[in-house]
């Protein structure tokens, strides 16, 4: 039987980026090594100096408020050879419409209804919603106190990836938004778990409300809060919510 070897700490986290499928938090790391959150970023940066000093193909990337592993930008061409890309199509003008009312209204600590998106939107959203809650978009984050109790609604964390955002905080300000829409979609290639070929996802790629033909929205970045009313229809909470 070989003899068992002390891994160091970069190789303690390698291994749990390696090993998860989404991104993992510095404070599920410090949990699962128990080892203090301050020593496990210390060692997330150790681990990303070591691949740099290397030349290596895989890098620690910081999305969806967690870390994972992904192989280098410049290796997209050549990896995209080796097992083909997707079509990637983008959301739809509706889906991102939605998507940007809920996600501004969350990082401003003030979840919408349904009814505030329809009041924004000037039209119904329901099956937006329904679409976007079905692939893990969005999910209900409770009940406003006001008569008739509408579901509050608030982004995920397959939103923040989806996107590549670090976080909420991440997100471009109004002015920037047009330019984000209308850039062509590039495809991000992510180291799999040993056995299987690598994942690929892509900001912009989703089966919800999909079109090429959408143009691009312009989303205010702080919405107006609509006034409460009762809710007429909303879409049903998922299993467990």
């Amino acid at each position: 039987m070989p003899e068992s070897v002390e891994l160091s700490l970069p190789s303690l986290i390698e291994s749990c980026l390696f090993v998860s499928d989404t991104p993992v938090t510095d404070r599920r790391m410090a949990e699962v090594l128990s080892r203090p959150v301050s020593e496990v970023r210390a060692g997330i940066q150790e681990l990303r100096t070591l691949y740099a000093a290397r030349g290596s193909a895989l890098e620690v990337v910081e999305i969806a408020e967690g870390y994972r592993l992904a192989t280098r930008p410049e290796l997209e061409q050549t990896l995209a050879k080796l097992f083909g890309i997707r079509r990637i199509q983008r959301l739809s003008r509706a889906a991102l419409e939605v998507l940007s009312i809920i996600a501004y209204r969350h990082r401003a600590k003030d979840p919408a209804t349904a009814q505030d998106v329809e009041h924004i939107r000037g039209v119904d959203s329901y099956a937006v919603l329904k679409g976007l809650m079905e692939q893990d978009f969005i999910r209900i984050a409770g009940r406003k106190e006001v008569p008739g109790a509408p579901h509050l609604y608030v982004t995920t964390t397959r939103f923040q990836e989806y996107f590549g955002l670090k976080d909420l905080t991440d997100m471009p300000d109004e002015t920037e938004l047009d330019a984000l829409f209308k850039e062509s979609v590039q495809p991000v290639i992510e180291t799999a778990p040993a056995g299987s070929a690598p994942r690929i996802s892509a900001s912009g790629a989703s089966s919800v409300g999909v079109s090429d033909s959408d143009p691009a929205p312009q989303v205010p970045a702080s919405p107006t809060p609509a006034p409460p009313e009762p809710p007429s229809h909303e879409p049903s909470p998922a299993p467990g919510s």
